[in-house]
């Protein structure tokens, strides 16, 4: 509503001079996108190298160490811990005609990225790739503002590029679509410069030709976008008066690359089909393109238009484009329907580990010229609605990027958007989204009409309730708008046939902020009648609850996410008198906190002394065979912050772990070498003792020397440990609660690589943690 209120004064704003000057404004443009790209890359930093980032990055380690292009020797020598914690296999399909491994990635980003990478390593590779990312928006916003005319234009586009999910999380994570976008710009500028029959310098001519000569090295499939944006260029070209000249200056370089690109193959692989590298294993074919296409534009986790809604205003640029220039808008269509057909046929279309839309992104800014020209001829009230659009795309890369740690930004292909399933704890959005992952194409497609038809209708009313009024007009479009959400939603729904509304996660919710110092009043809707607000929590029960497709594993018996700290009765309902043995597991672990040996005594209770990740419950064979369900009943509720992502139990003491700055690997933990770890010390009982009264910390270094900083709630404790060396550190006295808060400051670390022959563990290890009762170390 504030956004609606706020969108036509914004709309009206004059443009400040500073940012209208076309000498000045780009390079604005692109230090603010540098600003809000290297603000993404530290806040995603947990996340981040993933996929196929690490295999882009050891070419680069390659080429640098050993001059070549071969892999094994650097996967076998481990040269990529310093940015990979766990062993990464070397990824190719097809050796070379030598016998050596060659990746099955193109080498293009490793040469871009190389001096930065020898400079100051994968900092400095990310800190080049978003630099250039930021050049590409400069050049971006000229190039609209050409076009147009506009420096509003210019600027709401180069919003839209650089806010936009799909350019955003490319712009700093090791892939190809990030520079690949920006050499497409580069072709765009100038397609936009003959287009408003401006004259090109030779050198101009020459670095854009360079640009596209660079796109086929980048990726494979890239070269549909240089053979393209070639053509037409040429085209262009060969119509001025010094036509041949310029051609020539323009394909100086492009003929020079493709020459050296189909050699590339013919040396590695014996012929000069691009397909090398990929055997047969090519995975592409035309009867993919229709649900590829699909998938690529509407499905909830991957599509272009459910992440970034903004680009839909693209639709409406090239109708206007069309008008004025018929051209243009048929060579931007042109290269877009090309290159998303292509990529289409791919049967990964969503391609693999990365964000939403990753890849369109390198032809997505044909895209994002026709939405400066839908600005600059839009009315006010169609200007409101594209900085809705545009805010809205903004915020959801604001939560991928910001919320717990930016775990909403990796999906796994189950149908359940996370950012979705973030939005609401009360119903199942994700089921009201369309999902290509989920079931047929036929119901995404279905599913995507009809919010197609809702997004059509909240357009007419939006413009109409603008039109109708200067202010409160914005008011009522913003209701209807959210009318007709949850209208769409409400239809998609009916399609399925559960699972609709998730009372649990609500319940969870209500756990989660449930403070009765200030909710002090209690309502029962059936009957009617006050209650008294502390008795609440008691009459919830929380049954499992799973709002995606299961993922891979042992299926649990329940599961729900972030489970409040608490005393919870735990019931077992069977058909019969339920039996066999029930494990309990917190977050992504299956080493249990708990285990229930159903003999039908009862009563079974879980406490929790801090919130969960996710609890789950695994049982054995007589177990699934004998239950129907589990609920979980709140007995006692506490308040604490403190968010467990793991759990374990060691004996009689049970660990929570609030980060990953460890790892668990019975009968202990490894901490995180020069890390600050917490971790929750639990020896609360069932039956609400304690079953150790002091258990003790046994700390031992690794390989190497190591200095451990230990302290809690009014204790501390410095350890300076030999390597093999073993200190105790008993645990104070914690009264009734058994339960303590330990921070582990680990200052020094070692590879196991690096010391044990055979060894084949990368990860940069601290110390050694066991707990046990008081006394002596062994």
């Amino acid at each position: 509503m504030a956004l609606g209120l706020a969108a036509p004064w914004l709309a009206r704003v004059t443009m400040w001079r500073g940012l209208a000057a076309t000498e000045r404004a780009p390079w604005i443009a692109a230090a603010l996108a540098a600003a809000a790209f290297a603000t993404g890359a530290r806040a995603l930093q947990t996340q981040i190298p993933a996929g196929d980032e690490p295999h882009y990055l050891i070419i680069a380690q390659s080429l640098l160490l050993d001059g070549d292009l071969r892999i094994e020797n650097n996967h076998a020598r481990g040269d990529y811990y310093p940015y990979h914690a766990s062993e990464l296999r070397p990824d190719y399909l097809r050796r070379g005609t030598d016998g050596e491994i060659y990746s099955i990635h193109a080498p293009g980003v490793a040469l871009l990225l190389a001096p930065a990478f020898a400079i100051a390593g994968y900092p400095g590779a990310v800190a080049l790739q978003l630099l250039v990312a930021a050049l590409g928006v400069a050049i971006l916003w000229l190039a609209v503002h050409r076009l147009t005319g506009h420096p509003g234009a210019a600027w709401v586009a180069s919003a839209a590029w650089a806010l936009s999910a799909p350019a955003y999380f490319h712009a700093f994570t090791i892939f190809p679509d990030g520079p690949g976008a920006v050499a497409t710009i580069a072709g765009l500028w100038l397609l936009v410069a003959l287009e408003a029959g401006h004259r090109v310098t030779t050198g101009r001519l020459v670095a854009v030709g360079g640009a596209l000569a660079a796109l086929p090295w980048l990726h494979t499939r890239f070269a549909l976008i240089a053979g393209i944006l070639g053509l037409v260029l040429v085209v262009r070209l060969i119509a001025r008066p010094d036509g041949w000249r310029a051609v020539r200056a323009f394909l100086a370089l492009p003929v020079v690359s493709a020459a050296a690109w189909f050699a590339f193959f013919w040396v590695i692989w014996g012929t000069p089909n691009p397909s090398a590298p990929y055997g047969s294993y090519t995975q592409s074919a035309f009867a993919n393109v229709g649900r590829g296409l699909a998938g690529l534009l509407l499905d909830q986790q991957f599509g272009l238009l459910a992440n970034a809604p903004i680009f839909g205003v693209a639709i409406f640029g090239f109708a206007s484009l069309a008008r004025r220039s018929g051209r243009l808008a048929a060579e931007l269509a042109l290269l877009l329907v090309c290159y998303a057909s292509a990529v289409g046929a791919y049967q990964m279309w969503w391609g693999g580990y990365s964000a939403p839309a990753r890849f369109l992104v390198a032809a997505l800014p044909a895209a994002v010229l026709p939405i400066g020209v839908c600005w600059a001829r839009a009315s006010v009230p169609v200007r409101s609605m594209i900085l809705l659009l545009l805010a809205v795309s903004a915020a959801m890369v604001a939560a991928r990027t910001f919320v717990d740690g930016g775990a909403l930004l990796y999906n796994a292909r189950d149908g359940a958007d996370l950012l979705l399933d973030w939005a609401s704890r009360s119903v199942n959005l994700p089921l009201a989204w369309p999902s290509l992952h989920r079931g047929l194409l036929a119901e995404a497609v279905t599913d995507s009409v009809l919010w197609a038809s809702a997004a059509a209708l909240f357009g007419v009313l939006a413009w109409w309730a603008a039109s109708a009024s200067a202010g409160g007009g914005w008011t009522a479009a913003c209701a209807a708008a959210a009318l007709t959400m949850m209208g769409a939603s409400t239809v998609v729904w009916q399609r399925y046939d559960d699972h609709r509304v998730t009372p649990n996660t609500s319940e969870l919710d209500l756990l989660h902020h449930w403070s009765p110092g200030w909710r002090t009043v209690g309502w029962q809707s059936s009957p009617m009648r006050l209650m008294d607000a502390a008795a609440i929590p008691a009459r919830l029960e929380l049954a499992s609850t799973v709002r995606a497709r299961p993922a891979e594993g042992p299926t649990p018996l329940f599961t729900a996410p972030l489970v409040p700290a608490g005393d919870y009765d735990v019931l077992f309902d069977g058909s019969a008198r339920p039996t066999g043995h029930v494990d309990v597991v917190v977050g992504r672990t299956l080493q249990p906190i708990e285990g229930f040996e159903l003999t039908g005594d009862g009563p079974y209770r879980l406490h929790l002394p801090v919130r969960a990740h996710s609890v789950s419950f695994l049982g054995d064979e007589r177990a699934r065979q004998s239950l129907r369900r589990i609920v979980l009943r709140p007995h006692a509720v506490g308040v604490v912050d403190d968010t467990a992502v793991r759990g374990s139990r060691y004996g009689q003491v049970r660990v929570f772990f609030l980060d990953d700055d460890t790892f668990m690997e019975p009968p202990g933990f490894w901490t995180r070498g020069d890390s600050d770890a917490v971790v929750v010390v639990d020896t609360a009982s069932l039956s609400g003792g304690m079953d150790v009264a002091h258990p003790v910390l046994r700390v031992r270094s690794g390989a190497v020397p190591t200095t451990v900083e230990l302290d809690g709630d009014g204790w501390s404790r410095t350890l300076s440990l030999d390597a093999g060396a073993t200190a105790a550190v008993p645990l104070p006295d914690a009264g009734s609660a058994g339960t303590w808060r330990v921070h582990i400051r680990t200052r020094g670390g070692f590879r196991p690589v690096e010391h044990e022959p055979g060894s084949r563990d990368y990860r940069n290890l601290g110390v050694w943690v066991e707990l046990g009762s008081e006394g002596p170390p062994p």
